[in-house]
């Protein structure tokens, strides 16, 4: 709801924990309801897991959510020796363990979030009921020419702690949002804005561990990420915006599932809409996902 200033509201009450997941400090949002089924949001690289509110308003009232952030990011605790993607796996396995240990869980993921969602699916099949991936595709694939210099990029990285940029006021790292998403209202860039930034005594800051930037030593082997799709029993919903340059990759990825002859894909593209569909049409989204969610089995 956009309140008399132009803000952002939410509507559906949010619940904050905190619990140690694998040595740190883990911020888990919660919208309880009363459904039996369980549904985990998992978001994308430099977000946080309460900007999945919009969508929350859309969804039914009676899905029980959770929605992590994931180490580095929002809430949840930094590391001091950097991020690994099978750590994001680990921490998935530990907290569905806290919050849904008896029952499998719908896992819902945003690009990173949704690639971790891809995997965990194909490695822990047993766990998941039912997938939807938004635009969490896998990640082109690297070259092993490329080792050496990776390799050497990245102990140049590790060598000097990485500054955080300091904003004069969160109405600034509103407008740098608002140039990478020129699609989103500037209500929803504000409310962006509060959630992905804290002031600290020098000035406003983005609450997200600045090594994330540091390049990934470690290649992306497309053919072994494949493997780990192809056993996916769960359905899946996979979901792009046609106006999103990683529209395409939607498709490329259902062909995968199909050929392995085991999980139920369908592939849907939203018209209008870019990488942040799950802001810049909450109601559509919503709608396509309670039909493949509250479909009988």
């Amino acid at each position: 709801m956009i309140d008399a200033n132009g803000d952002y509201r939410p509507q559906r009450q949010r619940q904050l924990e905190y619990h140690e997941v694998r040595g740190l400090r883990y911020a888990v949002h919660c919208w309880p309801g009363e459904g039996a089924e369980t549904f985990l949001l998992l978001h994308g690289y430099g977000d946080c897991a309460p900007t999945f509110a919009p969508l929350v308003d859309a969804l039914p009232r009676h899905w029980d959510i959770v929605a992590p952030d994931w180490r580095g990011f929002g809430d949840s605790e930094w590391t001091k020796t950097g991020y690994w993607f099978p750590d994001y796996l680990a921490d998935l396995d530990t907290l569905l363990e806290l919050k849904c240990p008896s029952h499998r869980v719908n896992l819902i993921g945003h690009s990173m979030g949704g690639n971790v969602a891809a995997f965990y699916a194909g490695i822990r099949p047993e766990r998941v009921r039912r997938l939807a991936l938004l635009e969490g595709f896998g990640l082109p694939d690297t070259r092993p020419a490329d080792a050496a210099d990776r390799y050497a990029k990245w102990l140049g990285q590790v060598r000097e702690s990485r500054p955080r940029r300091v904003y004069e006021s969160v109405e600034q790292i509103a407008g740098s949002l608002r140039r990478k998403y020129p699609e989103l209202t500037p209500a929803l860039v504000m409310f962006l804005a509060r959630h992905w930034s804290c002031r600290e005594a020098a000035g406003w800051v983005l609450k997200s561990d600045p090594s994330h930037q540091w390049i990934n030593p470690v290649l992306y082997r497309r053919n072994e990420a494949i493997t780990c799709w192809q056993r996916i029993t769960a359905p899946v919903l996979i979901i792009s915006g046609a106006n999103s340059p990683f529209a395409k990759g939607g498709i490329e990825f259902a062909a995968h599932l199909t050929s392995s002859g085991d999980g139920e894909a369908v592939h849907e593209q939203l018209p209008d809409v870019g990488h942040m569909f799950h802001l810049q049409a909450p109601q559509l989204l919503a709608d396509k996902l309670a039909h493949f969610f509250e479909e009988p089995p």
